[in-house]
Formats: C-alpha cells, structure tokens, sequence
C-alpha cells in the first residue's frame, strides 16, 4: 500500500511540473503560434498516457509477481506435505510386508519345553519332535548339527555359573557355525533334503545324540544345536537356529533322562 500511495504522489509531482512549465511557456514574450500550442499539449497527452501505461504495466507485473511467489510457495508446502505422507506410506507398506512376511514364516516348533523330562534312547539318543506352526507348507528342510568340536572350542577355557548363562553364551558362540553353514538351495539336489514336505500343524522326529559341554560346569549340561535350512512352497528360503541345553540325570531305575533348562529358536529370511 505504501509504494501504491508512492507512485500516486509521483505522478501528480509529474503533472504539477508539466503544468508549472506550461505557465512558464505562457509568460514567455517571444510569439507562439497556435498550432504549436496545440502540438505541444497532444505531446504532453502522449507522454502522460505513456507514463500511466507504464504505472499500470509496472504494478500489474508486480502483482502477478507476488501471487506467482505466493503460489509457488503454497505448491511447495503442498509438496512436502506430500513427500513426508508418501514417506509414511512406504513405511507402513515395508512394515506390512515384513508382518506379512513374518506370519508366512514357516516355523519349526520343538516339542519340549523348559523342565520337559526327555528319556534316553539306544545309543543315548533322544527324540526330537518337531511341529511346522507356521502358516505355509514346508518344501523342503536340510538340517546341519553343530559338531562336538565346534562345542568344545567354543567352551574352552570358559566357566559358566549358571544354565542361564551356558544358554545365552552358546547362542553367541554358535553363530559363527550357523551363518557359514547356511547356503543357497542347490535345485539339482532337490532329492536329497533331509526332510521333504511338511504340512501346517504336520509334526515328525528326529533322532538326536545331546553333545556334552564342558567337565568344569558344575552341572551335567549337554546340548542340541541345529541349523536347519527351510524353504516353503512359494520359494522363500529360511534359516532356523535350534539350541536346547540339556541336564543329564539317572532315574531310580538308572535310566538315563534329561530334563530341558533352556530352549533357544531363531528364524532369518536367507537372501
């Protein structure tokens, strides 16, 4: 508003002077013809008209100007707004995918639970039973077991006070051992999984030796230790790490039993 009453003022500075000139004209004692009078004013009309056009095109112009900038400025506020919503929505979609992934993850559960009696089968083996409780058919399961060695390097020089801290020092220890072992689905050996099709809620067993840990546990700890391959119907491949710590007792009738202090399960997609 300030620089609209500026140019106003301006302009009646501009014909107060044009007509302070005329006077001065008037005043003048030389003689003046009539038709130069008269072409003196249509050119004072012209330049007025031009200086008004001029005003008008300059203040127009601005205008447009400020309603471009303040157009622009909306449209980028719109523009971010839209960038972080669609930001929000790639993240709601990569979090429904993985929840969606996740309820498709054909777990295997193991039967026994922490304080789960197990007897001993020949050749101190044990039955392992499994359960798919996952929503998906397996295809396939390769199982790999973590060997005695590996148990042993892993546990030496290592003394544990507590099952609870074997439990959480093996689930360190084997990942090395878990990672490496896991490999891409060679398709030409398709025949030759361990175990082939396992329906939702199908159970089946393994037999299993438990592997001792370690003489300076006060405790008798064994454990079992699987890396197990899975790929479901759909192609998807995963890799589930199984540890259970066993204790190893004798009954009254000297048989040999172990009770389960601790079950580990892990599952990862394999890229």
């Amino acid at each position: 508003m300030k620089d609209k009453s500026n140019n106003v003022w301006n302009i009646i500075g501009l014909i107060l002077l044009i007509i302070l000139f005329i006077i001065i004209m008037n005043k003048f004692s030389g003689t003046i013809e009539k038709s130069d009078i008269l072409n003196f004013y249509s050119n004072l009309l012209v330049v007025i008209i031009t200086v008004a056009l001029g005003i008008i095109t300059y203040e127009q112009t601005k205008h447009i100007q400020e309603e471009s900038s303040k157009e622009n400025e909306y449209l980028r506020e719109i523009n971010k707004e839209a960038n972080e919503t669609n930001k929000e929505l790639l993240n709601i979609i990569k979090r429904n995918t993985q929840l969606e992934e996740q309820r498709n993850m054909p777990c295997l559960n193991v039967k026994f639970s922490v304080g789960s009696i197990i007897h001993s089968e020949e050749n101190n083996e044990i039955e392992l039973e499994l359960e798919n409780i996952g929503n998906t058919i397996i295809k396939y399961i390769d199982i790999d077991e973590v060997p005695e060695e590996v148990i042993i390097q892993s546990m030496n020089d290592i003394i544990i006070d507590s099952v609870k801290n074997v439990l959480g020092y093996l689930t360190k220890s084997f990942g090395t051992f878990f990672n490496e072992h896991t490999k891409k689905t060679d398709f030409l050996e398709f025949f030759n999984h361990n175990i082939d099709m396992v329906g939702i809620d199908e159970k089946f067993s393994i037999n299993i030796k438990p592997k001792k840990i370690k003489e300076q546990v006060k405790e008798e700890l064994y454990v079992i230790a699987l890396n197990m391959k899975i790929e479901n119907i759909y192609g998807k491949r995963y890799k589930e790490k199984v540890i259970i710590l066993l204790e190893k007792n004798r009954n009254k009738d000297q048989q040999i039993t172990y009770t389960v202090e601790g079950k580990y399960i892990d599952i990862d997609v394999i890229d």
